[in-house]
C-alpha cells in the first residue's frame, strides 16, 4: 500500500545508523563493513559488488539480478555434514523464484507498524489480514510499509542487527566450548551448560541496546505468565543454544535462535550456526539471506520439487515413530538427519524439501527458523490428522508446539 510508505515512529524502533553504535556500547562488536545500500546496491567488502538496476530498466529480465546474486547457490562444505549430498548447479531456482516489481525501491525492516495499520504476522505494509494468503513469492511488501520493491541482496538494518547479536552470542558459545564445560540437567531432564547461560546474557544485553523496550521470552529466562505475554504487542523469542545435546556431543549442528514475534506469528528472525560460521536471517515479506563468517549477504530461496523424489529432514536426537507412518505414502528419495533449527534453514536454502516434526518442541525451538523459511518462500504449517493446515502461531498460552510440517511449499 502506498499509503503506508512511511512507518510512524514507535517505541522499540531505532533511527537508521544507531544499531551498530548501540551494539558496540553494549560490548557486542558487530561484524566489519558498512550497512549495505538499500534496494540491492553496493555491498561494502563484497568481492563482486552488485550493480544497481536503473529505475524501470531490467535488460535481461526481472530475475537477472537474482541469478547474478547466486540465489540458489549451495555450500558443499556445509552439506558434507548431511551424507555428502551436494545439489547441482542452479538447484532450487525454479520458475518465479524471487521476482520483484521492477522500478520500485525496497523498504527497510522495521519494528513499527504502518501508519493506521497493525503489523499482521510480520507482513509489513500488507493490507491482508491474518490467515489470508500472502503476496506471491518474491513480490514482498516493503518492510515497514509501502509498495513492493526490487530484490534486496541484504537484510534491512533491524534484521541485520538481530543477526549481529546472534553472531556475538555464537562467539560466546565457542569460547565456552574451547575452555571446557560441565553439564547440568534441568527439571525436564534437558541438558544445561555454561554456554547456554553465556549466550543468554549476550543476547539480552544486545537486544536491550538495539531494541529497547521490547520484552524477551527465552528458554533460559524466567517463566512468564500467559496473561502477561498476551498483553505484549511484540516480543523476542530466544533460544540461546538450540541443540544443546549436539553441543554436548561436540557436533557442529547447534545454533543461536532469535525471532521477533508480532501479531501471533514470527515477523523476522536470525539463526546462527557458530561452528560453521553461517548466519541465516529473514522473515515473511522481508526475504531470506545467508552469510558466512560475517561476510556479505546473499539471498536464499526454497527449491522447486524434484521429480526424482523428496529430500526429507529428520531430527537427529528425537526420532518419532509417527514420522515413519506419515512418510509411508510419500515419494522420498533421501532422508537426512540434522540437529536444531538448522533444519528450517536447509529447507530455506534449497538443500531439502520437507521437515516434518511430530514430537515435542517449544516456540523458542522453532520461531526463528520459521521466520527464515517463510522469508525464503516456504511455510510452516500445523499438521492435523497428518494433513497440513494453518500457519503455526507463536506466543500461545501454552508454549508447546503441536506436530508441524516445514516445507518449500509457499503459504
Amino acid at each position: 500500500m502506498r499509503g503506508c510508505a512511511r512507518a510512524r515512529r514507535v517505541p522499540g524502533r531505532l533511527p537508521r545508523g544507531r544499531h551498530r553504535r548501540r551494539l558496540r556500547a553494549a560490548g557486542l562488536h558487530p561484524g566489519p563493513g558498512r550497512r549495505p545500500a538499500r534496494g540491492g546496491g553496493h555491498l561494502h567488502g563484497a568481492r563482486e559488488p552488485h550493480r544497481r538496476v536503473p529505475r524501470g530498466h531490467h535488460p535481461r529480465g526481472a530475475n537477472a539480478c537474482v541469478r547474478e546474486a547466486g540465489t540458489a547457490a549451495h555450500d558443499p562444505e556445509a552439506l558434507q555434514h548431511h551424507r555428502g549430498r551436494v545439489p547441482g548447479p542452479g538447484a532450487g531456482q525454479g520458475r518465479g523464484a524471487a521476482r520483484r516489481a521492477p522500478g520500485r525501491t525496497a523498504g527497510r525492516a522495521s519494528l513499527g507498524p504502518c501508519r493506521g495499520e497493525a503489523f499482521a504476522g510480520g507482513r509489513g505494509g500488507d493490507a491482508r489480514g491474518p490467515g489470508r494468503r500472502p503476496a506471491r513469492p518474491g513480490r514482498h511488501p516493503a518492510p515497514g510499509g509501502g509498495a513492493a520493491g526490487v530484490l534486496s541482496h541484504a537484510p534491512g538494518p533491524d534484521i541485520a542487527a538481530l543477526a549481529e547479536i546472534a553472531e556475538a552470542a555464537g562467539r560466546a558459545i565457542l569460547e565456552v566450548r574451547a575452555a571446557g564445560f560441565a553439564v547440568e540437567y534441568k527439571a525436564d531432564h534437558s541438558p544445561l551448560t555454561k554456554a547456554d547461560t553465556a549466550s543468554h546474557e549476550v543476547i539480552l544485553r544486545g537486544l536491550a541496546a538495539a531494541f529497547p523496550g521490547v520484552p524477551v521470552l527465552s528458554e533460559e529466562g524466567a517463566d512468564i505468565a500467559p496473561e502477561t505475554r498476551a498483553r505484549w504487542k511484540r516480543l523476542f523469542i530466544v533460544d540461546p543454544l538450540d541443540g544443546t545435546k549436539e553441543f554436548v556431543k561436540e557436533l557442529g549442528e547447534f545454533c543461536v535462535c532469535i525471532a521477533l514475534a508480532e501479531g501471533g506469528f514470527p515477523a523476522f528472525g536470525a539463526v546462527h550456526v557458530p561452528v560453521w560460521g553461517k548466519t541465516y536471517a529473514g522473515g515473511l515479506g522481508f526475504g531470506a539471506f545467508r552469510r558466512e563468517h560475517g561476510g556479505p549477504w546473499s539471498p536464499i530461496r526454497v527449491r522447486q520439487p524434484d521429480p526424482a523424489g523428496l529430500v526429507v529432514l529428520a531430527s537427529r536426537s528425537h526420532p518419532a515413530p509417527e514420522l515413519e507412518a506419515w512418510l509411508a505414502d510419500k515419494h522420498v528419495r533421501e532422508r537426512v538427519t540434522a540437529g536444531s533449527a538448522l533444519k528450517f534453514c536447509l529447507v530455506a536454502e534449497g538443500a531439502a524439501d520437507l521437515y516434518p516434526r511430530f514430537n515435542f518442541t517449544r516456540e523458542w525451538d522453532t520461531a526463528a527458523g520459521q521466520a527464515v523459511l517463510e522469508g525464503a518462500g516456504g511455510s510452516v504449517l500445523l499438521l492435523a490428522d497428518g494433513r497440513p493446515g494453518a500457519r503455526m502461531p507463536v506466543n500461545k498460552p501454552r508454549l508447546e508446539n503441536g506436530p508441524f510440517l516445514a516445507s518449500a511449499r509457499p503459504l
